[in-house]
């Protein structure tokens, strides 16, 4: 019997997909998706305006910590204040994100809409020879698993890098301004972070394009399988499909699995770095305390927008990860696009006018 376990089946029908040996992606890719965004863009705008004010906001309440515990432990009235205004601005915080997620969501939700129905209006006018070359569950993987991966793009990696990005700057400046020599070593750990990220992101871009291919040749191999299944039972060759399907998941498997070695290297990595760096800062830091050059609430405000920082650094490798993947499958959905049609219309040609047939039998 071939083994079959069930979570291999369970990433075989959710996971993403694309093509092994697709290019990078480009400035072309990007101006091809925004021809599907462009409709939307004050949508976009819109999300963008709430995750500026959120991102300020954000930058706001480690400050209103820092008064809290130089101040307001200090005089128990001004605490009872204090804390009131840091609630109402994560309250107000939490407003925005959840509109915002609402927005982004229902225009994803839209956008992919959209290139669905492309696809499937420009696969209704392509020739029988097309179709006689392909197979239908590669075809029908590009409206299901790669529509799915690019609506990830436009739902939450366009918006989270743009977040991560703003959150990044605007921390490095308030850690600069608050205290240079903190802020040194605060981002002395950045460059191995980044270089990390993008040595071992490429090869998990790579890896993935690699599973994403087997995974289009398995559902090739289901879909034929389930198809003729009349066939297939007819002439007993239940146990041969079987295997040939068990091959390719096991490729799919295997790529999976080193991916899954390569992230479990990464991430822990990069974590180790963050932990470290704050480690460094609490020592130091704590020693200015101990001098009297700054206050204990200084300390944890600096702290609070050090995790700001370092959140954004380790995210920013994660989020072009999942780019690497979308765009893989957005170059499979614009390689279909582009396939032109074996018989068009000549240049110029008249439309066809709307006619009535009718057929008279006259003895």
């Amino acid at each position: 019997m071939i083994p079959m376990g069930g979570g291999g089946f369970h990433f075989f029908m959710g996971g993403p997909r694309g093509n092994a040996a697709g290019k990078r992606p480009s400035i072309a890719m990007y101006r091809r998706l925004l021809v599907f965004v462009r409709p939307y863009r004050w949508n976009l705008a819109f999300a963008a305006i709430l995750l500026i004010v959120s991102t300020a906001l954000g930058l706001v309440w480690p400050q209103v910590v820092r008064q809290v515990l130089d101040l307001g432990l200090k005089e128990p009235g001004l605490l009872d204040s204090l804390v009131v205004v840091l609630i109402v601005v994560l309250l107000v915080r939490a407003a925005l994100d959840g509109v915002r997620s609402f927005v982004m969501a229902w225009t994803g939700e839209k956008v992919i809409f959209d290139l669905r129905m492309a696809i499937v209006t420009h696969l209704q006018s392509l020739s029988l020879s097309f179709f006689n070359q392909k197979k239908t569950g590669d075809l029908m993987s590009h409206v299901t698993s790669d529509a799915t991966l690019v609506h990830g793009i436009v739902t939450q990696t366009i918006i989270q890098v743009l977040g991560q990005v703003l959150t990044l700057v605007g921390g490095v400046a308030v850690i600069f301004v608050m205290n240079w020599r903190l802020a040194l070593l605060t981002l002395v750990v950045a460059p191995p972070i980044g270089l990390i990220g993008q040595y071992l992101g490429r090869r998990i871009r790579d890896v993935s394009r690699a599973a994403q291919d087997a995974q289009g040749e398995a559902v090739g191999v289901l879909q034929e399988a389930i198809a003729e299944v009349r066939v297939v039972q007819a002439f007993t060759r239940e146990q041969y499909e079987a295997k040939r399907f068990y091959e390719k998941l096991m490729v799919m498997f295997q790529k999976s699995i080193e991916r899954s070695r390569i992230s479990s290297i990464m991430f822990p990595a990069i974590g180790f770095l963050g932990f470290a760096s704050s480690i460094v800062v609490l020592w130091y830091g704590g020693h200015q305390v101990a001098a009297g050059e700054i206050t204990a609430g200084e300390l944890v405000a600096f702290l609070l927008y050090m995790g700001m920082v370092a959140g954004p650094i380790g995210g920013l490798a994660s989020q072009w990860t999942s780019i690497q993947q979308a765009f893989g499958a957005a170059d499979r959905i614009f390689a279909l696009l582009d396939t032109e049609p074996e018989v068009r219309d000549l240049p110029g040609a008249v439309p066809i006018r709307p006619v009535r047939g009718e057929i008279e039998f006259d003895n």
